[in-house]
């Protein structure tokens, strides 16, 4: 029988008019057949999110999106109505107190996509034209005779027989309820009541189905299967392939049935039943799945005969609460028969498969982390900390977090209960011990063995484990691995930042001609851990040049074989990815067994070497990392070189800067020629071939020149110093405000500076709070508005004496403010804005974070917190240096005690403040800060008519 439904996404008409519509100048079978993304972004993260720079990348992903979530009939039958059903869930959700932006599947964004294909069909289609090539998209009008005899608004599911068993994530959404026989205002309020909660299983049914769709996969189960469902799993792959041979089809098959048969006898359950069913579907996608977990527990599932409404609930509270098994930890043998009892190593899936990591223990077996999610931050949040120049996550990197580690070859789960230990003591503890599995770095010998091992074995993986070894990669960024054209001498002097086509976040190798002999280079993206927009930065009068990838010389002869391999194929014309998605596959399981049987032979033979000292992917990395810290590089520096730098790190990465010719402790070369060096590892180098480098700034970008700096403090002393002695006239009275005005400005700047205050909230600090023996003051920069976090910040005696000027200026103007027919809206800081209402013509406001911000913009044009790079520059700089580590806990980072003295005195903040205290006064210093006594003018004055009107 030939099918009357088109049965795949490739061949769909329907679709190839849809992706004209939307796109007229793309081209749909390169949709289809594109192998990887050009944004950066995760895949999870909606279209509409992304920035408008992002969206030109790659315009066509929201299509993809759609596609690869929502799962739609290849030949959008029943569009309009399935568009309606989405559009209840976005809804509800939003009804029901959920921020989506929590959620894996991102429906805001899936809706609007949504909501413009229909209307782009129905404004390109004429109606006689949709029954052929878009079926029932628009729905046939029922009359009164057929709608009393099949009931009241009866609609069966348009997908039954026409590819439902294909798409049924898509024929379960079109599972519509019967209408109740009559409309009372009971029966509809149960009825909308009931329509909701279908809505709400409707969403955690594609939640669910896209969390198992992102599950790892077991390594040991057939390689054929593996490669399939990673095909499927792929949301660049998965458009080729049969929807019939999706992972979970037949599950999602058999819950689309029994939904159908539900959905119109609903009406009918007994009122009991329905609300007990809707007690636990009407519930957080989390704690449904967790509930569903408990439920399934109940041995009444056990029993071998069971009702039909039973069978039916334990099809859902199975498919929302299957457990999935950690590699390597299923039992061996056996059906699907046994106890019912979950072996070691199986643990409920409930935590989003954005919050999974992988690490590894001391030998070398892979952990599984699970980090249960914290508070989403809003998208309100996110914006406006972007716009002050902040990392809107790093107080999700700064909180140590709860997580469940997963052993591959244990027999239990281990719970790391950070959350109850302070961050002082896990600073000590990681830095006094070094614990953590992944910081183990091989011995010499052991690294010898291995590349000996692997310099025998034939092949593209051997060459690939040379990479990671040489360049401190992981296996992504390698097999990311892009071939360039040729290109000459002078590019490699980075005067056109080392740029070859395309974004600079992929790694990239290529022939330098025009030299003396043909030699090869790897071109190494930089991973920028600052705004977007601050990451091209090359020529600006008031930021420093940035550069976005450094290149340096291969000496291991790998970039040359691969290059050669690319051009067997043919000339470049571009940059072209030097493997396919097939060969990133198997390439992958090739270095894993070449690992495997290195640590085999290494332990004697043994196959399973669990519990031996073993090689792995991870310490291969650390090795190459530990080259650099060993010739003295900062720590900082190789973590802010690192792709895959732990959390903890990330926040003081957000304004870490450095150059290509910083030089390290014990040799006298810049990074780039150490870099080189690194590529023939174990080997002895002695020929350079680079050429003079321009000395771009690497790393955290709006690192704001200090000149710039210097003329804007200038240019508010001089400002102040126009405060009149006593205001006669118009121009006197315009004086004084300017000068007050340019006193709380300069007052919130210094502040901020020198205690990198984060311009949160109020930028300012009370005088009031200090401590007076040891100058230190408690900030809540990192809280919310109500500050229920706070750190450690000392003032120098220069600031303290200024900060009580200030706040005897501003009480002395408040006072005679209130006096007077003066409105007063007075805080910390305060300026003052001309009030035409009053008789003194002015008013007083509060300077808080968004006015400091604006001025900063205005005036500097900056981002708002270029303060806390600049100052994170200035103090690893000039003859008296500051490390890393000071630095970073003056930003803020970890320090966040509160006693002046602690167990751990490494980590008092006293003997903090005796290491910096001097650089800090004489960066301050340097940029033009000092102290000084503001005098108020004669306040009791009073202008004449005639001047009134031209405030």
């Amino acid at each position: 029988m030939s099918e009357t439904f088109c049965p795949n996404y490739y061949i769909s008409p329907e679709l190839k008019v849809i992706y004209g519509l939307l796109y007229p100048q793309l081209n749909f079978e390169e949709f289809l057949a594109r192998s990887h993304s050009a944004i950066t972004e995760p895949f999870y993260v909606g279209f509409y999110d992304l920035s408008i720079e992002a969206q030109k990348l790659e315009p066509d992903l929201e299509l993809r999106q759609l596609l690869y979530y929502l799962k739609p009939a290849a030949d959008f039958r029943a569009y309009p109505e399935f568009l309606k059903v989405l559009r209840r869930m976005v809804t509800v959700l939003i009804e029901s107190g959920i921020d989506l932006t929590s959620l894996a599947i991102p429906f805001e964004s899936l809706l609007k996509t949504a909501q413009k294909i229909e209307q782009a069909v129905q404004r390109n289609y004429e109606t006689t034209s949709l029954s052929t090539l878009f079926p029932q998209f628009r729905p046939q009008v029922m009359s009164d005779l057929k709608a009393r005899n099949g009931g009241r608004y009866y609609t069966s599911n348009p997908m039954y027989k026409h590819g439902c068993s294909s798409f049924p994530l898509y024929s379960i959404a079109l599972n519509n309820m019967r209408w109740p026989e009559t409309e009372s205002d009971s029966e509809m309020k149960e009825y909308r009541a009931t329509d909701n909660c279908n809505a709400l299983l409707i969403a955690a049914i594609y939640l669910c189905a896209n969390e198992r769709r992102l599950t790892p996969i077991s390594q040991d189960r057939d390689p054929r299967t593996l490669d399939r469902e990673n095909l499927h799993r792929n949301p660049y792959t998965f458009l080729l392939q049969d929807p019939k041979r999706a992972p979970d089809c037949s599950k999602l098959c058999d819950i689309d049935r029994k939904i159908r048969v539900q959905s119109q006898s609903w009406p009918d359950l007994s009122q009991k039943k329905r609300r007990k069913l809707e007690y636990i579907i009407n519930r957080p996608y989390s704690e449904l799945v967790r509930v569903s977990a408990l439920l399934f527990i109940n041995p009444i599932f056990n029993e071998p005969i069971i009702n039909t409404g039973v069978a039916d609930l334990k099809l859902l509270l199975q498919f929302f609460s299957e457990t999935r098994k950690v590699h390597g930890s299923s039992g061996k043998g056996g059906g699907s028969g046994g106890s019912s009892v979950s072996s070691a190593g199986n643990h409920t899936w409930e935590i989003p498969p954005q919050f999974i990591t992988q690490e590894e223990d001391l030998y070398g077996n892979i952990v599984e982390v699970y980090r249960l999610p914290q508070a989403p931050i809003s998208k309100e949040r996110i914006k406006e900390l972007e716009e002050l120049g902040e990392d809107p996550y790093e107080d999700e990197y700064d909180e140590p977090p709860i997580e469940v580690l997963f052993m591959a070859d244990g027999k239990s789960s281990q719970l790391k209960l950070d959350k109850h230990t302070s961050h002082t003591q896990l600073l000590l503890a990681s830095k006094n011990q070094d614990l953590s599995w992944n910081r183990l770095t091989p011995t010499h010998e052991e690294m010898e063995a291995f590349l000996s091992f692997i310099r025998s074995q034939p092949g593209i993986a051997p060459q690939i484990l040379w990479m990671v070894a040489i360049l401190a990669i992981d296996l992504d960024m390698a097999l990311s691995l892009e071939i360039c054209p040729e290109q000459e001498w002078d590019w490699l002097r980075g005067q056109s930042r080392f740029k070859i086509g395309g974004t600079n976040d992929t790694l990239r190798a290529c022939s330098i001609t025009g030299h003396t002999n043909l030699f090869e280079v790897w071109v190494y993206p930089i991973p920028v851990h600052a705004l977007n927009h601050h990451a091209n930065i090359d020529a600006s009068t008031r930021y420093q040049s940035h550069i976005g990838a450094i290149a340096f010389t291969d000496f291991s002869g790998v970039a040359k074989k691969l290059i050669d391999k690319q051009l067997s194929s043919g000339p470049l014309l571009g940059p072209v990815p030097a493997f396919s998605n097939q060969e990133k596959i198997d390439i992958t399981q090739q270095c894993k067994e070449l690992i495997k049987e290195f640590n085999r032979q290494q332990n004697g033979g043994v196959k399973l070497t669990a519990g031996k000292r073993n090689i792995s992917l991870e310490k291969i990395r650390q090795y190459s990392k530990s080259y650099l810290l060993n010739l003295g590089f900062d720590s900082l520096l190789v973590d802010a070189l690192d792709w895959k730098v732990p959390d903890s790190r990330k926040p003081a990465l957000h304004y870490y800067t450095s150059h290509l010719w910083q030089k390290p402790k014990h040799g006298k070369w810049g990074l780039q020629y150490y870099l080189a060096n690194r590529t023939a590892l174990l080997e002895h180098c002695t020929v350079q071939p680079l050429p003079g480098i321009k000395n771009h700034t690497i790393f955290a970008t709006g690192l704001v020149k200090p000149e710039i700096v210097k003329d804007y403090v200038l240019t508010l002393h001089q400002k102040i110093a126009t405060c009149p002695e006593a205001i006669d006239s118009k121009g006197e009275l315009v004086q004084f405000v300017q000068a007050m005005n340019a006193y709380s400005q300069y007052m919130a700047f210094w502040f901020c500076l020198e205690t990198s205050h984060r311009p949160h909230h109020v930028p300012f600090g009370d005088v009031f709070q200090i401590d007076p023996l040891h100058g230190f003051i408690k900030l809540k920069d990192k809280s919310d508005a109500e500050g229920n976090k706070f750190r450690l910040a000392w003032l120098s005696e220069a600031l303290r004496f200024q900060m009580y000027e200030y706040a005897y200026t501003i009480d002395t103007l408040v006072s005679w403010a209130r006096q007077q027919d003066i409105e007063v809206k007075s805080d910390l800081l305060i300026f003052l804005e001309f009030d035409q209402n009053s008789s003194k013509h002015l008013r007083i406001k509060p300077l808080d974070s968004s006015y400091f911000a604006k001025q900063i913009g205005d005036e500097l044009q900056v981002e708002a917190n270029f303060y806390r790079k600049l100052l994170s520059d200035l103090l690893r700089e000039g003859p008296d240096p500051v490390s890393p580590e000071d630095v970073d806990r003056w930003l803020g980072h970890w320090m966040t005690g509160t006693a002046p003295f602690h167990l751990f005195t490494s980590a008092s903040p006293l003997s903090l403040v005796t290491r910096m205290q001097n650089k800090i006064q004489s960066v301050i210093s340097s940029l033009g800060f000092h102290a000084f006594e503001f005098r108020l003018p004669n306040l009791a004055y009073d202008l004449d008519d005639s001047e009134k009107g031209s405030i």
